[in-house]
C-alpha cells in the first residue's frame, strides 16, 4: 500500500490547459495590426478632442496612454478599464467616460479581423473530448474587456473554453501569477495538473510561479512586431516547445509524468 508521501509525490494526470491569446491562439496580419494600433489611438484622441483638447495635444496624450499601458503590463499591473479611464481623465483634467470609450473601442477598433492560429480549433476540440478543461489567460493591455470578449464571440472561441481570465479581471498582468491562480480556481483544478500554452517569457514566469507547466508555442513568431521577437532568455530553452497546434495534444501527454520546469533565474 502506498504511503501518503508516495501518493502526494506521484505524477498528476493532466486536468486542464490554459492558453494565451495574442500570437498563440489568435494573430493579426501586419496590415490588420497597423489598423488596430491606429484605431485605438484614434479612439483616445477623438474623445480628448471632444473634451476640449487640441488635435496635436490629443494625439500626444493618446501615444502616452498607449506607452503607459505597455509599461504597466511589463511591471505586472493591469487596472480595470474604468480605473484606467478615470486616471487619465484626472491627469489630463478633462471629462472622459469609461463606458463611452469602451463602446467606441469595441465598435471601431478592428479586433475581430484577427485570425485564429492554424490547427487551434481542432486541437482544442480533441483536448476537450479527452476531458481536459480549457481556459484563456491573457493580458488585456490596451483593450476594454468587452472588446476582447466580442472578438472571441466573433470567432466562436467563447464556447470551447470553460473560463476566460483577463488581466483586468484581477488587476495583475502576466508575468505575475495572479491571473493563473484565478484560472485554476475557476477551472477547479490543481496547479500540478495544468499546462499553459503561450509564446513569451511573461507567460511562463507567471505560470511557473503558480505551479503550472509551461508549453512554448512558436508557430506565429513571424507575425509578431519586431519588438516582440527578441531572443528569448537562456532559461526559456528548458521549456518544452511546439511549432504547430497539432502537436499540442501529444505534448500535453508528457506533463502528467514530468517534474516542474526549474524556475527562471
Amino acid at each position: 500500500m502506498e504511503t501518503p508521501e508516495a501518493v502526494s509525490s506521484a505524477p498528476r494526470a493532466l486536468e486542464a490547459l490554459t492558453v494565451d491569446l495574442w500570437y498563440t491562439l489568435i494573430f493579426p496580419t501586419v496590415a490588420v495590426r497597423h489598423r488596430i494600433e491606429s484605431a485605438r489611438r484614434s479612439v483616445w484622441s477623438e474623445a480628448l478632442q471632444e473634451a476640449g483638447c487640441s488635435p496635436r495635444r490629443s494625439a500626444r496624450w493618446a501615444r502616452l496612454i498607449e506607452e503607459n499601458a505597455d509599461e504597466a503590463e511589463e511591471n505586472g499591473f493591469s487596472p480595470t478599464w474604468s480605473e484606467r479611464v478615470d486616471r487619465w481623465s484626472r491627469r489630463i483634467q478633462v471629462p472622459l467616460d469609461a463606458q463611452d470609450l469602451a463602446a467606441r473601442f469595441t465598435e471601431t477598433v478592428p479586433l475581430t479581423q484577427v485570425r485564429v492560429a492554424p490547427g487551434a480549433r481542432e486541437s482544442l476540440g480533441r483536448l476537450r473530448e479527452d476531458g481536459i478543461r480549457l481556459g484563456i489567460v491573457s493580458n488585456a493591455t490596451h483593450e476594454p474587456p468587452e472588446a476582447v470578449r466580442r472578438l472571441l464571440r466573433a470567432h466562436d472561441l467563447d464556447t470551447p473554453f470553460d473560463c476566460v481570465v483577463l488581466s483586468t479581471d484581477v488587476g495583475r498582468a502576466k508575468p505575475r501569477r495572479e491571473p493563473y491562480d484565478r484560472a485554476l480556481e475557476l477551472l477547479g483544478v490543481r496547479p500540478g495538473g495544468s499546462v499553459h500554452v503561450g509564446d513569451a517569457e511573461a507567460d511562463f514566469r507567471g505560470a511557473i510561479a503558480a505551479g503550472v507547466h509551461p508549453l512554448l508555442y512558436t508557430g506565429l513568431r513571424r507575425w509578431k512586431p519586431e519588438r516582440l521577437r527578441a531572443s528569448p532568455p537562456a532559461w526559456l530553452n528548458k521549456v518544452m516547445r511546439v511549432h504547430r497546434w497539432e502537436e499540442v495534444p501529444r505534448a500535453c501527454g508528457f506533463f502528467g509524468a514530468l517534474p516542474p520546469v526549474p524556475r527562471p533565474s
